[in-house]
């Protein structure tokens, strides 16, 4: 499992995500994953939350950055944190 930063550069303004950090397999999981979250464990996909405007729904705006593995044996997907700028 790996650790990943993700931006985007699409969505501006006011109640948007600007950034998150998540736990995924790889690549491509993690630029589909969606920066709302319920708790730690539930992940929602970009196909997943409907009518949202906080985050882009095309992952190509979604940017990715490996920044680490998971050292702990517990592999789940996750959003770890994300920043939400609310208007």
């Amino acid at each position: 499992m790996n650790i990943y930063h993700l931006t985007q550069n699409k969505v501006y303004g006011w109640d948007i995500y600007s950034d998150c950090v998540v736990i995924a397999n790889n690549e491509d999981e993690a630029r589909n994953i969606h920066p709302e979250s319920e708790g730690l464990t539930v992940v929602k996909t970009l196909k997943e939350v409907k009518d949202d405007y906080s985050w882009p729904r095309n992952p190509k705006y979604i940017n990715v950055k490996l920044i680490g593995t998971v050292i702990e044996s517990e592999e789940v997907v996750r959003v770890v944190c994300a920043s939400f700028h609310a208007g």
